[in-house]
C-alpha cells in the first residue's frame, strides 16, 4: 500500500517514523554505557591497588622485609666466620 501524495501521514505512520529515530539514535550512543563502566571499573580499581600499596600494612611489610633480608645478610657474615666481620664489612 502506497501511500498517497500529498496526503497527511496517519497517526501509526508518524508513531513508526518516531520509532525509527530512536531506534538509530539508540544505536549510535549504545558504546558509551560500557565504555563509561569500564572507565569507571579501571579508575576504582586503580584507586584500590594505591590505597593497597600505600597503606601502613604494606609499609610495615616492606619494612619487615628488608629487616630480615639484613638479618639473612649479617648471618653469612657470620658464618664466614667472627674474626672476618669489622666495619668495613658491613
Amino acid at each position: 500500500m502506497k501511500p498517497l501524495e500529498g496526503r497527511d501521514m496517519g497517526k501509526s505512520e508518524e508513531v513508526l517514523k518516531a520509532a525509527n529515530i530512536d531506534e538509530e539514535a539508540e544505536g549510535a550512543n549504545s558504546h558509551i554505557v560500557p565504555l563509561t563502566w569500564v572507565g569507571f571499573s579501571f579508575v576504582i580499581g586503580f584507586v584500590k591497588a594505591v590505597r593497597k600499596f600505600t597503606s601502613p600494612r604494606a609499609q610495615r611489610k616492606r619494612l619487615v622485609n628488608k629487616n630480615a633480608f639484613l638479618l639473612k645478610s649479617i648471618d653469612k657474615l657470620f658464618l664466614k666466620g667472627r674474626n672476618e666481620v669489622n666495619n668495613a664489612v658491613l
